[in-house]
C-alpha cells in the first residue's frame, strides 16, 4: 500500500469518528428535548389544580390552610384560571365565619345551593353518557327429571288400576268380596317381588348367588314396570280360576263343591303356565347387566309366589272360609250394572230330532 492510500484511509477514519461524535451529540440533545417536553406537559396538566384551589379555600375563613404561592407560568403555558372560572354557587356560598355552634347554625348551608345548581344546570349534549346495563334474563328452571315425574303421581296410577280392576271384576262375577279379594291377592304377589329385589340388590342378601357385584338403590322405573306386568299376569290367573268356580257355583249352588271342582280343573293349567313364565324370566338373571338381573328376578319371583302360594293356597282357603257370602251382590247394583261374561253368551240348542225311519 502506497502513501496515498494510507492517507486516504486515515482521512476516512477521521471522518467516521467525527460523524459518530455528531450522532452522539444529537442523541443527547434529543433526550434533553424529550425531558423538557415531558416536564412541560406535566406542569401544564398540574398547574390549573393549585390555581383553582385558592379562591375556594379563601371562602372558608374557619379553616386554616398553609398555602404556597405557585410559580409564575411561562408564556407558552396555559394561563391560570381566575375567579370567573369558579362556579357562581361556590363564589356566592355563605360559609360559616365563626367556630361557635350558634353562628354556624345561623349561616346558610352550602349543600342546598349545590343541589339547586345541579338541578338547574343544562346537560352537555357531547358529554359521555354510559350505556344502560344489559338486561340478563333469569335462567329458566331445568325440566323435571324422569325420577321426579315418575314418582309424582305413582300412587294415583296404582290406585286407578286397582279401582278399574275392582269394577270390572264386580261386573263379571256379580260380587263384592270376590273382586276385593282378587285385588288384595294381586298386591301380595307384587309386594313379594318388591321384597325380593330389595333384599338382594339393595341389602346384599345372597347377591353372590346370582352374580351381583355391589349393592345399590333400585332404579326408579323398576317398581312401576313390575307392577304393570305382574298385576296383569296375576289377574289373568285369578280370572281363570274364579270363572271356573263361578260356573260350578251356578250349576250346583254349593260353595265348597264349587271351590274344590274349580281348583281341580285349573290347577294344572295355572301351574304349567307359571312354570313357563318363571323359566323365561329367570333367564334374564344369567346376563351381566344389573338392570336385566333385577327386572328378571322380580318378575320370576312374583309369578312363582302368585302361582303357588296365592292361587293354590290363599285364594281357595279364603273362598272356603267365606262360603256363600263370596257371591252376595246387592240387587240395587245388579239392576243398573252391565252384565259381562268372560266365557261369552251361551245359547241352549235343542237336540236335533231323530230322523224318521223310512220303510223301503
Amino acid at each position: 500500500m502506497n502513501e496515498a492510500d494510507q492517507r486516504e484511509l486515515t482521512h476516512l477514519k477521521q471522518r467516521q469518528e467525527s460523524i459518530a461524535q455528531q450522532l452522539a451529540t444529537l442523541a443527547g440533545q434529543i433526550q434533553r428535548l424529550e425531558g423538557q417536553m415531558t416536564l412541560a406537559a406535566t406542569q401544564t396538566a398540574l398547574e390549573p389544580i393549585p390555581a383553582a384551589i385558592p379562591p375556594v379555600i379563601e371562602s372558608f375563613p374557619c379553616a386554616t390552610v398553609t398555602q404556597t404561592e405557585p410559580e409564575a407560568p411561562e408564556a407558552t403555558q396555559n394561563p391560570a384560571p381566575t375567579a370567573e372560572f369558579i362556579p357562581s354557587f361556590l363564589r356566592e356560598a355563605s360559609l360559616p365565619t365563626s367556630s361557635t355552634s350558634e353562628e354556624n347554625a345561623a349561616s346558610t348551608p352550602l349543600r342546598p345551593r349545590i343541589r339547586q345548581h345541579n338541578a338547574s344546570a343544562t346537560p352537555d349534549e357531547n358529554a359521555f353518557v354510559p350505556p344502560p346495563p344489559p338486561i340478563i334474563p333469569a335462567p329458566s328452571p331445568p325440566p323435571p327429571s324422569f325420577e321426579l315425574r315418575l314418582g309424582t303421581y305413582w300412587l294415583v296410577r296404582i290406585g286407578a288400576v286397582l279401582i278399574l280392576s275392582f269394577l270390572l271384576l264386580m261386573c263379571v262375577f256379580r260380587s263384592l268380596l270376590v273382586p276385593l279379594k282378587a285385588v288384595i291377592m294381586n298386591l301380595l304377589s307384587i309386594g313379594a317381588s318388591y321384597g325380593v329385589i330389595v333384599a338382594i340388590f339393595q341389602w346384599g342378601w345372597l347377591k353372590s348367588a346370582i352374580g351381583v357385584e355391589q349393592t345399590g338403590p333400585i332404579e326408579p322405573w323398576v317398581p312401576m314396570m313390575l307392577f304393570a306386568i305382574v298385576f296383569g299376569l296375576s289377574m289373568d290367573y285369578e280370572v281363570f280360576l274364579l270363572s271356573r268356580m263361578k260356573e260350578e257355583f251356578v250349576r250346583t249352588g254349593d260353595n265348597a263343591t264349587a271351590v274344590a271342582d274349580g281348583l281341580a280343573a285349573t290347577a294344572r293349567v295355572i301351574t304349567a303356565a307359571a312354570l313357563i313364565m318363571v323359566c323365561v324370566f329367570s333367564a334374564f338373571v344369567l346376563g351381566d347387566d344389573r338392570n336385566l338381573k333385577l327386572f328378571g328376578l322380580g318378575l320370576a319371583s312374583a309369578v312363582f309366589v302368585d302361582a303357588t302360594l296365592v292361587r293354590m293356597v290363599l285364594v281357595p282357603a279364603t273362598m272356603e272360609l267365606l262360603g256363600a257370602r263370596n257371591w252376595w251382590f246387592p240387587k240395587s247394583l245388579d239392576r243398573f250394572l252391565p252384565k259381562l261374561n268372560v266365557e261369552g253368551h251361551h245359547t241352549d240348542h235343542e237336540p236335533d230330532p231323530e230322523p224318521e225311519s223310512v220303510l223301503v
